[in-house]
């Protein structure tokens, strides 16, 4: 396994990876028209953050079949009514997934929730095309990447999120996360990491960066952010420490 994955790395560039924007919650209630009406703000923002993310319609079956229609954004009303007859339903989990229908800037979106306890399973997922064009044209830099993330983190307000891409998934760095619910749980740390405090009516978190661009990110960089969440015994305590840094 360790000779593959090097054999993996070693074949990867940046300019290859597909950067995605992850945020995880776990059993705080979320209704469908609650998370129909997060995901239509979600998209409606994120467009106005990148022109290529628009245009969403689920994703074809096959290469045959007929395109599917894209998602209705004129409305939150119509776009409900649109999530209603396409998410998919078992046991009580609800899943929802669209992209853009670019072939040149791919993008993509996962929705999964309804899942019960104390593990972040409920997750909206993000994931873009890589920075770079074919060209080596800069299709997006690290302040796009920030704000998109923003975007998620300030609508979905996740227990947990992270920027990563192909390369830094492939270090595998992981924090122990304490404090929201899933104490001894193992989550990942990315270029951004965003770390939710519980207590209060109105939830708040930490940011933070391993290194200015995502390109830049190495293993190192990635174990200094997860040993700054390690060393504190809740998350809470994290966010205090912020909030005293920044006065």
């Amino acid at each position: 396994m360790f000779q593959r994955n090097e054999r993996i790395r070693a074949e990867m560039n940046h300019d290859d990876a597909r950067p995605s924007i992850v945020g995880l919650w776990g059993a705080r209630a979320c209704s469908d028209a609650e998370c129909a009406g997060y995901l239509f703000e979600t998209l409606r923002e994120i467009e106005t953050v990148a022109s290529f993310l628009s245009g969403w319609r689920p994703k074809q079956k096959s290469l045959a079949a007929v395109p599917e229609p894209e998602y209705s954004l004129s409305s939150a009303e119509s776009f409900r009514a649109d999530v209603e007859q396409r998410a998919e339903r078992v046991g009580g989990i609800t899943r929802l997934g669209g992209w853009n229908g670019n072939e040149e800037r791919p993008a993509t979106f996962r929705i999964g929730y309804g899942y019960e306890g104390d593990v972040l399973c409920n997750a909206f997922n993000l994931i873009l095309p890589p920075p770079h064009s074919k060209t080596g044209d800069l299709l997006y830099g690290s302040e796009t990447l920030r704000s998109l993330f923003d975007v998620v983190v300030d609508i979905w307000k996740p227990s947990w999120a992270h920027v990563s891409d192909d390369n830094t998934r492939e270090f595998g760095v992981l924090a122990e996360v304490e404090g929201i619910g899933v104490a001894g749980r193992f989550q990942r740390v990315g270029w951004l990491t965003y770390a939710a405090r519980t207590d209060g009516p109105t939830p708040t978190g930490t940011l933070l960066k391993a290194a200015p661009s995502i390109e830049a990110t190495t293993a190192d960089s990635l174990t200094t952010i997860c040993n700054k969440v390690n060393e504190l015994n809740e998350l809470n305590e994290l966010n205090e420490l912020d909030e005293t840094n920044g006065d």
